[in-house]
């Protein structure tokens, strides 16, 4: 079974520039788990961010491009969903405005799992969600 998955910016972040085992080896093996979602506002954070970090780490342009189109990729091969139909007040609200987001995307998605390394945001705390969350573990993959 292919399972629909959200990735967090954050895990996104530890695979590119932290060389995380556990976010390499989600990011990597996805198509044997199933397929990425995402919306214009989960896309839109992850270019953002990963172009804002490239450049305080002082990457060349080259580098920068290089990142970029592997996110384009990832986009271009995962799901997109559009959350303009959800009804957020029906939603659960988790503590981080910032990753609600994610809760809107998982509802209109019908998503399987969230992947997060955020255990503040109140991801983890959902209770009766359609989806499950988890960090990016190995053991924790489907």
């Amino acid at each position: 079974m292919k399972y629909k998955i959200i990735v967090d910016t954050n895990v996104f972040i530890h695979y590119f520039f932290d060389g995380d085992e556990a976010s390499s080896y989600l990011i990597d093996h996805i198509d044997d788990f199933g397929r990425f979602l995402f919306s214009h506002n989960t896309i839109g954070e992850l270019l953002y961010i990963l172009k804002k970090i490239s450049h305080e780490y002082q990457f060349t342009n080259e580098d920068i491009e290089d990142i970029l189109h592997s996110a384009v990729d990832m986009f271009l091969y995962g799901k997109s969903v559009s959350t303009k139909l959800i009804t957020v007040d029906e939603l659960p609200v988790i503590r981080d405005p910032d990753d609600q987001m994610f809760v809107e995307l998982a509802y209109a998605g019908n998503a399987d799992y969230i992947s997060s390394d955020d255990k503040r945001s109140g991801l983890f705390d959902l209770e009766n969600a359609p989806f499950s969350c988890y960090t990016p573990m190995i053991e924790n993959f489907p």
